[in-house]
């Protein structure tokens, strides 16, 4: 207790954020599955057991889940979360994930996270007081009663000395049962080989990756309707030395519904891990 963790579905999630992530983007599906989880105190349970040969890894955590539980509308039609600074949520989160190895070169996992929260909706008014610079603002508290967030994944990862590959496909809903439930599910697979490797410079990487992303939120009320994307990724990882790396990239980016955005472009980033 007491200790940050991460919650252990989709553990290998946080390869996807600097300084491990191969590109400078992050697949959305693990921008929305795992920023709505956060880190948070609680217990976990970790270990390896080998079996037959093959290896078994498994985690299981229950936390106090998220303090994130207050929505704040404000009357120009924006909107943001409220953290409280304590445990605004008496409810608790639990995650678990189990990994099969059966061979060294390959890891499977299958993950599981369920959380609860009650949701409470603060709308503030601002509205003139008919003294000039002063205006007078209303807020209004409603209670949309307790929401329920659940994430099925699945993913799969081979690396054979220059050559590594992910994947990785997901499943869940927000069912906010006063008004409203949203589904997502999306899948990304990403590949990458090195070249150069300790020859002139550290390494020299290609990577490529694809991702489907759908999020059913048209029976929101006043969010827009669904967002479904495929996202395609090409780029180069230079690593002159250890530690150090510069990534290129380009995206391109298609919505599948809805009017077709401008999303392509070109991304750099040059990362320093210790």
């Amino acid at each position: 207790a007491g200790k940050l963790f991460y919650l252990p579905i989709m553990y290998d999630a946080q390869d996807f954020r600097p300084p491990g992530n191969k590109l400078v983007s992050s697949p959305l599906p693990s921008i929305f599955a795992i920023e709505v989880m956060f880190l948070d105190n609680g217990v976990e349970v970790y270990g390896e057991q080998p079996i037959h040969g093959m290896r078994i890894r498994y985690q299981a955590a229950i936390s106090n889940g998220s303090m994130l539980n207050k929505v704040i509308m404000k009357s120009d039609g924006t909107s943001s979360f409220e953290e409280s600074g304590r445990d605004g949520n008496p409810k608790k989160a639990i995650a678990t994930s189990l990994s099969l190895l059966p061979i060294k070169e390959l890891e499977l996992v299958g993950g599981y996270y369920h959380n609860s929260a009650q949701m409470i909706v603060e709308t503030k008014t601002a509205s003139s007081s008919g003294i000039p610079g002063v205006d007078v603002v209303v807020t209004t508290q409603i209670d949309l009663g307790e929401m329920e967030m659940a994430i099925r994944a699945v993913s799969a990862m081979l690396s054979l000395n220059r050559f590594n590959t992910r994947s990785w496909y997901l499943n869940g809903s927000v069912d906010a049962k006063s008004f409203h439930k949203a589904n997502l599910s999306g899948y990304m697979g990403e590949v990458a080989y090195r070249i150069l490797e300790k020859k002139y410079i550290n390494y020299l990487e290609l990577v490529g990756r694809y991702t489907v992303f759908d999020f059913d939120v048209s029976k929101i009320s006043g969010l827009s309707p669904d967002i479904s994307t495929v996202t395609s990724d090409l780029g180069v990882v230079v690593s002159p030395y250890e530690h150090f790396r510069i990534k290129a990239q380009y995206e391109w980016v298609e919505e599948k519904k809805g009017p077709q955005k401008e999303n392509d472009g070109i991304m750099l980033q040059a990362v320093i891990d210790f």
